[in-house]
């Protein structure tokens, strides 16, 4: 019972943290067979509210390498 109140306690106040930072980036590759395929990366450009929702504007760049690229 101890165990269970500690990872309640713990869940409320990781649910507080904003789930993205601005300006944070997350970086991708995609492969198919060990090969190349593509590069991309998310971006978090600012955080807004619409109609009382908290929004994230983001940018998501892709880039084909390799035998993906024609």
């Amino acid at each position: 019972m101890i165990i269970l109140i500690f990872v309640i306690y713990l869940s409320s106040l990781n649910g507080q943290r904003n789930p993205f930072d601005i300006n944070e980036t997350l970086h991708y590759r995609a492969s198919f067979a060990n090969l190349q395929a593509a590069h991309a990366s998310l971006k978090v450009i600012k955080k807004d509210t619409i109609h009382n929702a908290i929004a994230y504007h983001v940018q998501f760049i892709a880039k084909t390498i390799g035998f993906t690229n024609f």
